[in-house]
């Protein structure tokens, strides 16, 4: 059943590090399969162990208790590194969305094309040019991941903007992780605050940047940032000017750590897994 599910995912593999495992699944080389086949040896040991004692209890030495007890947490460490790579497995072939949020005109689809280095979303200077969300695909640390373009969040009496506006914030909320950017010129404004408490205060466990974009024009050391409460809720803060490309391998590399809650292994054994096989361990 493993490699039935090792092919389907080298069938389905968006990216290099996704294909890789799969193939270390097919050939059994997949964190979960290693480890449960260590796992099974150690506790066969065990069992053997505590079963001698049973049968010929005059005839061997006394059971070493802490011997046995660090065996078993060894085990348990090993089973729950597994689990952890199986999770990572299954981000690696169904990828994770990031959603791009913030005021009209602070620069989220200049980030969208930037980043996807494509034209997907049109860029004017007029606040409220994004209606509607506007998708592009990236690879961050072997990872396919969807960016969404959203419209810029603010109170207008235009009712498609409106809709669009909705649709950012429900958008901001199902998605796997927030980048929310602001405008170097302006700072923290009220409109971010409105934007933070609305969309982010809330969000239990699911990460989300601060990109503070236009550093071409104002050093970002003289950025009025938000307060350190919110700060705080920030897994990084990250400066860049999108028009010059900078701050963009950053971002990837934050991104990429958030998404793997840790870090991404690269390696094509670390990739292979399932949800099945996870819930199985």
């Amino acid at each position: 059943l493993s490699q039935a599910e090792a092919v389907q995912q080298l069938v389905a593999a968006r990216t290099q590090a996704a294909a890789d495992g799969a193939l270390s699944g097919l050939r059994g080389e997949g964190a979960p399969a290693v480890a449960a086949r260590s796992a099974r040896q150690v506790c066969v040991s065990i069992l053997a162990e505590v079963e001698a004692r049973l049968d010929f209890e005059e005839d061997l030495p006394p059971l070493d208790v802490l011997d046995i007890v660090n065996q078993i947490n060894g085990v348990e460490l090993t089973v729950r590194k597994a689990i952890k790579d199986a999770e990572r497995a299954v981000v690696a072939h169904t990828g994770a969305v990031v959603a791009l949020v913030g005021r009209p005109n602070v620069g989220k689809s200049s980030l969208l094309n930037a980043w996807s280095r494509s034209q997907r979303a049109i860029v004017t200077s007029t606040p409220g040019t994004t209606r509607d969300i506007v998708e592009a695909q990236v690879e961050v640390e072997g990872v396919p991941v969807t960016l969404l373009d959203t419209a810029g969040i603010r109170t207008t009496v235009d009712e498609v903007e409106q809709i669009g506006v909705k649709r950012s914030e429900d958008a901001a909320r199902s998605s796997d992780l927030v980048v929310m950017v602001i405008d170097a010129q302006e700072g923290w404004t009220a409109g971010d605050q409105e934007i933070f408490e609305g969309q982010l205060a809330g969000r239990s466990g699911a990460p989300a940047v601060l990109l503070v974009n236009k550093t071409d024009l104002v050093a970002f050391d003289n950025v009025s940032l938000p307060p350190e409460e919110i700060l705080t809720r920030f897994t990084a803060v990250v400066p860049a000017s999108t028009l010059k490309l900078e701050g963009l391998e950053e971002l990837a590399g934050v991104v990429g750590l958030q998404i793997a809650e840790g870090g991404v292994l690269a390696e094509g054994a670390a990739w292979a897994g399932s949800q099945r096989q996870g819930d199985a361990l």
